[in-house]
């Protein structure tokens, strides 16, 4: 119940008094309809004092005192830190109960003239995320999960994991260096994630998983800015230029070829994944997986990706050139 616990600290903001825990106890019971435990007490206790302590000397709690305890934030995460693991479990699982805790606090924010927090669906992913961090604490940038452990990640999402017979990845990085670093694997440089945090739709992708795409072709997928693609000589930039300008209408110009980049398509055979296009962005197609070796790459492609600027907008041409073998 931690999750609504947090919520009770908007209806007594404009009090300057001291809460008890006897006072929490019974605010909580009332607020909540059911009877706490007084570790609960104890952190909502503490909830009150750290509001206690951003007051302004005239008593009156500042701007920083409600940023401290999240009232005009929106992030769900700041409602289910202090959750337990019974209450993820079950905001993660219970459509109706994830509707009733959403309800209330907006009633409650509502009230309280702060903009409203979130609805059922981001709640629900949020306990999902905080979940898996439960059952994967010590997860560690690079670390490779196993299968079961890929497993019991898309379990909490309630998904499965599939064989997935024919995928591709966009890798800016050429063939022989993902050969000699024996295929695709988690990219220790980025920040330890779930699958949850891995699969949102504005996620850059995290340190433990490799993210696929079930389509050949993702234009929608390259063209983004977050996407890393390695620049290209001034001469490929003239020649590639050239080659597109030659095939746009006269009538839509003029036209400027701001850059020319390069990337890579690799087609991948017979991995494990999950189908993560239900929480992450739809457009991109994504399923994601542990790793996929080297044996699984079966032929790649070169991709130049070309930005350019018209007089009302900023269009993306891909060129796609001939597959090629992978060779081991």
């Amino acid at each position: 119940m931690r999750a609504l616990y947090l919520t009770i600290l908007v209806l007594v903001a404009s009090l300057p008094v001291r809460a008890t825990e006897e006072a929490c106890k019974e605010g909580i019971e009332n607020f909540v309809g059911a009877p706490v435990k007084k570790s609960d007490v104890a952190w909502v206790g503490r909830a009150f004092k750290k509001f206690e302590q951003a007051l302004e000397p005239s008593g009156e709690a500042s701007e920083q005192a409600f940023k401290e305890i999240s009232l005009t934030g929106h992030n769900p995460e700041v409602f289910l830190k202090g959750a337990s693991e019974e209450v993820l479990r079950r905001l993660a699982v219970d459509l109706e109960y994830a509707v009733a805790v959403t309800k209330k606090i907006n009633e409650v924010r509502s009230g309280a003239q702060v903009r409203r927090f979130t609805n059922q669906t981001k709640l629900q992913l949020e306990a999902r995320a905080l979940l898996a961090r439960f059952k994967f604490p010590g997860l560690r940038p690079g670390q490779v999960l196993t299968e079961s452990e890929l497993r019991e990640q898309a379990g909490l999402l309630g998904l499965d994991v599939q064989s997935l017979n024919r995928a591709f990845r966009f890798d800016s990085r050429d063939p022989a260096t993902i050969a000699g670093a024996g295929g695709f694997t988690p990219n220790p440089n980025k920040r330890a994630m779930t699958l949850v945090e891995n699969s949102a739709p504005t996620a850059d992708g995290g340190a433990n998983f490799v993210s696929v795409t079930a389509g050949a072709r993702n234009n929608h997928f390259i063209t983004q800015d977050y996407f890393h693609k390695e620049p290209v000589t001034p001469e490929v930039h003239a020649a590639v230029a050239q080659e597109v300008l030659a095939k746009l209408s006269p009538k839509k110009g003029p036209y400027t070829v701001q850059a020319v980049s390069r990337t890579y398509e690799y087609e991948v055979r017979d991995i494990l994944a999950v189908d993560t296009a239900k929480f992450g962005a739809k457009e991109e197609s994504e399923w994601v997986t542990n790793q996929v070796p080297k044996q699984n790459i079966k032929r790649y492609r070169e991709v130049l990706v070309v930005r350019i600027r018209t007089p009302k907008q900023v269009l993306y041409r891909s060129l796609f050139r001939p597959w090629e073998k992978m060779v081991p």
